[in-house]
């Protein structure tokens, strides 16, 4: 595809830079949180970050597969209207969450 073609050429040069994470042991645990296998798409909705990759992603994986997954974006921005469209035109589920703190 033209995206797999355009990022290999960064791909020697690129650096993963993990945002820092901080944890508290005050941070409380509810244990009824229902367990679920979550792919989720965190960050702006824009065209540098890229989430139509994510939908693209998720519509060439085999159906029974996508049943397995709870796709999720927590985000907002520019492209939001237009992914939503998105995700109807590919026949795919995903839950948009909008802007999210501290995620």
């Amino acid at each position: 595809s033209s995206d797999k073609v355009y990022y290999e050429r960064f791909v020697k040069r690129v650096k993963l830079l993990l945002n820092p994470c901080h944890f508290s042991d005050e941070i409380p645990f509810d244990s009824s949180f229902k367990k679920e296998n979550l792919v989720l798409f965190i960050g702006r909705l824009d065209y540098n970050k890229n989430p139509a990759m994510f939908l693209k992603a998720i519509a060439h994986l085999d159906k029974n597969l996508q049943e397995k997954y709870k796709f999720v974006i927590a985000g907002d921005g520019q492209l939001r209207q237009e992914l939503e469209y998105k995700v109807k035109s590919l026949g795919i589920k995903v839950d948009f969450l909008g802007r999210v703190e501290n995620v």
